[in-house]
């Protein structure tokens, strides 16, 4: 699954390389930049060797259930990430900005891709072919060992998530867990850009139809403690945020949990 990010643009280092920030934030089910800790000998490669390209808005980097050919790392612009059962209902499952590996799972597993990826603005990516990563992984410690830490880390993020959003027993309480997952190391920041999402988008991720989300947002900025504005969430009290993990005796009308397919 996918997150919602702020993320360092990237630069040219002045030799002529490009390099990636690495400052993230986010959850598996919004968009955690997917970076190891280690040096970065895996991204470095898939910077120096791989292809970069430009994608207009719309565009697709790779479809669900489509073999896998490479790994695309963002450079630059927002790329959503989406699965769509076998009865035609879709579901969103992040937002990817700069710093974020795509494909790594179905690259190593050669498996098919588990979700699309397609681009909601003009983006940068660097494409890097699947049998150029295998080789890499085979021959070089470091980097297989990073792919290990990417991947482990992705895993550790969608349990937390999935405990914090899936066992939130109110709207509230779904909406605060949401946006705590997403604040860089676990502290405040006022300002959320999620890049390229719509408020229905931001509802279906967790889990609220759309009317029940815009009541929630529209309570919560009269009471001061957010504002949504354009794809922006400014949040003004995020100790009124944490309060709403606290458990109440009654929920407030029309905020029953609703899962992601509407049900």
């Amino acid at each position: 699954m996918g997150k919602f990010q702020i993320i360092n643009r990237g630069s040219n280092d002045g030799r002529g390389k490009q390099t990636i920030g690495t400052e993230s934030f986010g959850s598996e089910f919004v968009s955690r930049a997917q970076t190891a800790t280690l040096e970065p000998v895996l991204i470095q490669q898939v910077v120096e060797l791989g292809d970069k390209i430009s994608y207009t808005r719309g565009s697709i980097l790779f479809a669900e259930a489509e073999n896998p050919r490479g790994v695309f790392l963002v450079l630059d612009g927002c790329v959503k990430s989406s699965v769509v059962s076998s009865q035609g209902k879709g579901l969103i499952l992040g937002f990817q900005g700069p710093g974020t590996l795509l494909g790594l799972d179905a690259a190593i597993l050669g498996h098919t891709y588990d979700a699309t990826a397609e681009t909601t603005e003009a983006t940068t990516a660097i494409f890097f072919p699947r049998s150029a990563l295998v080789k890499l992984l085979q021959e070089n410690p470091k980097a297989a060992f990073e792919a290990m830490e990417l991947l482990s880390r992705r895993c550790f993020n969608l349990l937390a998530d999935l405990k914090s959003i899936g066992l939130a027993k109110t709207a509230e309480q779904r909406l605060a867990a949401f946006l705590l997952a997403l604040r860089p190391d676990g502290k405040p920041v006022e300002t959320l850009r999620l890049a390229g999402a719509k408020q229905e988008d931001l509802a279906q991720m967790v889990g609220l139809s759309r009317e029940t989300a815009s009541r929630l947002l529209s309570r919560l900025k009269k009471k001061q403690v957010l504002i949504w504005k354009r794809s922006t969430l400014i949040v003004r009290d995020w100790n009124a945020v944490e309060r709403l993990l606290e458990p109440s005796e009654t929920s407030p009308r029309g905020d029953n949990r609703r899962g992601p397919n509407g049900s």
